[in-house]
């Protein structure tokens, strides 16, 4: 029951993640290595110019829908300026923005400047969103590692090579889901607890002693209330 419940609840909420970034930053890369769609990738502007939606699994059952949209520059001329705000409709329903960063480009945290902006004046600026630089078997990795100490939602990765994507979508999901580690301890008369547990979380360890069997597991929010008897404080 519990299990059927938990499927339900999934169907009903699938999230919505956009990717955004300056042009050429790789998104569309990133999109065909996570999607398979065979987006048109191209070196220049405007290559992406409508917004591209796909549906994506994650781990344990879940879903989501992932949109490709097209790259933000600064100092738009005038006459693009209500077409490219036109594409970027699905960013402001968003769940969870990947910002997508050329970070072999030395002007990244530039570009980065510049597509906050764009968000701020789409109202989109207070959706979370996590940095994601690309390009990274390109660039300076001791610059790299100091970035990511400064900025701790973000994550390098090559769109191209397929480097870390893995770890992307695990972050993406934990993102998405609001999950956080926890401890429980769950009598061995609950058998099917455990097993549920196994489904719907991701375990890091496991010890049985007398008393049950102890677990750690990092476990979304929305899942949270089906353990909570058995959380360890």
């Amino acid at each position: 029951f519990l299990h059927k419940e938990t499927q339900s609840k999934q169907r009903e909420n699938v999230k919505k993640v956009c990717l955004v970034g300056y042009t050429n930053a790789g998104k569309s890369t990133l999109f065909n290595r996570l999607t398979n769609a065979g987006v048109l990738v191209e070196d220049k502007l405007f290559a992406t110019l409508s917004t591209t939606s796909r549906k994506l699994s994650l781990a344990k059952g879940r879903n989501m829908i992932l949109s490709d949209t097209v790259g933000f520059i600064s100092d738009l001329p005038h006459h693009l300026v209500a077409s490219f705000r036109a594409t970027l409709k699905d960013v402001v329903d968003a769940d969870l923005l990947l910002h997508i960063v050329d970070s072999a480009d030395e002007l990244f945290p530039n570009y980065i400047d510049e597509v906050q902006k764009v968000l701020v004046q789409i109202k989109a600026e207070n959706i979370p969103q996590m940095i994601i630089l690309n390009k990274s078997d390109e660039a300076d990795r001791i610059k790299l590692k100091f970035y990511l100490k400064a900025h701790e939602d973000s994550i390098f990765i090559s769109a191209k090579k397929g480097d870390n994507i893995e770890e992307l979508l695990q972050k993406v999901d934990d993102k998405l889901h609001n999950a956080n580690k926890y401890a429980l301890l769950i009598p061995h008369t609950e058998q099917k607890v455990v097993n549920l547990l196994h489904k719907l979380a991701k375990i890091e360890s496991t010890e049985y002693v007398e008393e049950g069997v102890q677990i750690f597991a990092i476990i979304n929010q929305e899942d949270l209330h089906q353990f909570e008897r058995f959380l360890q404080k």
